[in-house]
């Protein structure tokens, strides 16, 4: 008869251990992001075209994520976006619960200007959103007796453009470049804190000139104020190209680009220092033009199911589809890589581009 063999304690108490650790009948770990919240920081308000569009980003966030994870969006808006920047820096937790989406300012953090003490390389990078174009439009009531035309606006006195974000926002020095390219002579106003507040101006008459990203020119100047015979779409923003051309929008081709209007009033191209500036600023604001990104160091679980997540969650047919009811056309996703190499592209400035720049915002900085 065989004679039972007795591990010693402390052998069958690792033994019991090991065997705990074993998953039973095919158990699989938690997903990271199930019970969990993620929160959309926004640098901007309630009312702005950025929150529409992160609503619905956070719709289908929740579908694709693994785990399914609540998505909300959360409004933090102050000093130029930047309260929600410095937040993400500083102080958003690094579980990946607490993400920061949309517009950046990386032609304010390379003039060192002041609370723009952040590298956009430091962030945790997730993708960027390119939108659908920009729209310089003009009120009809311009030039005495009225005007649908761009070429008019030379006759104008007294124009005033209202600008949102402050005399370094990108947005606004694209605008006041093509303006003064086209000898077109205006008083910018960049006291209005959102794109909100300059379209009401331009609704009341205090602006005539303004430029709007195309969801909300489609969603609220156009029905407010070009059906309304009250204003009248000048040009858009033509898109950059590899080689450093610029191409018409495809999105806008009942609408003059600027090139086109530059041709019929200059008769030729544009360039020169401003056209240099345009350019450069073209490949900043009309290619992931809003980011997502997270804080420095951020858990690398999270990081990668937050890449993985974001492309296939907006390029879905649902997501198009419903994004063409809400928007009138579907934002296109850049992957991390993507948005990564536009936050290098707006690390490099040329010393002339550097003296450009800082000269003209310190001239419009009053």
């Amino acid at each position: 008869m065989r004679k039972f063999t007795q591990f010693p304690d402390r052998i069958v108490v690792a033994m019991v251990a090991l065997l705990l650790l074993i998953p039973v009948g095919g158990a699989t770990a938690k997903p990271y992001y199930e019970g969990k919240t993620i929160t959309i920081l926004l640098g901007v308000g309630p009312a702005s075209g950025g929150t529409t569009l992160a609503r619905l980003y956070a719709k289908y966030l929740t579908k694709t994520i693994e785990g399914n994870p609540t998505v909300i969006v959360k409004n933090m808006p102050g000093a130029g976006f930047m309260k929600a920047h410095q937040f993400i820096m500083h102080s958003a937790p690094k579980d990946g619960t607490v993400i920061y989406y949309g517009p950046w300012k990386p032609l304010s953090v390379q003039l060192k200007l002041p609370g723009h003490d952040i590298n956009y390389k430091d962030y945790t990078i997730l993708g960027g959103i390119t939108l659908g174009g920009l729209i310089v439009y003009a009120r009809t009531d311009s030039v005495p007796g009225g005007t649908n035309r761009a070429a008019d606006l030379l006759e104008a006195e007294g124009l005033k453009y209202g600008a949102s974000g402050g005399p370094a926002h990108v947005r606004f020095l694209i605008a006041a470049q093509t303006l003064d390219m086209l000898g077109i002579n205006y008083t910018p106003i960049t006291s209005y804190k959102s794109n909100g507040e300059s379209r009401a101006a331009a609704i009341k008459g205090e602006v005539q000139l303004n430029m709007e990203p195309l969801h909300p020119y489609n969603n609220q100047v156009k029905p407010q104020l070009i059906d309304t015979g009250e204003a009248f779409p000048a040009y858009h923003v033509p898109l950059p190209n590899p080689d450093g051309s610029v191409s018409n929008n495809p999105l806008t081709p009942d609408i003059p680009s600027f090139v086109d209007v530059y041709e019929e009033i200059k008769g030729g191209t544009p360039s020169g220092p401003a056209w240099d500036a345009f350019r450069w600023l073209l490949n900043i604001e009309m290619d992931n033009v809003h980011l997502f990104f997270g804080p420095p160091d951020m858990n690398e679980e999270a990081t990668k199911i937050l890449r993985d997540a974001l492309v296939p969650a907006l390029t879905n047919e649902e997501f198009k589809a419903e994004a063409m009811k809400v928007l009138t056309f579907a934002p296109i996703p850049g992957d991390y890589k993507s948005a990564s190499a536009s936050v290098d592209r707006a690390s490099e400035m040329s010393p002339e581009l550097f003296d450009y720049f800082k000269s003209y915002v310190a001239k419009n900085s009053h």
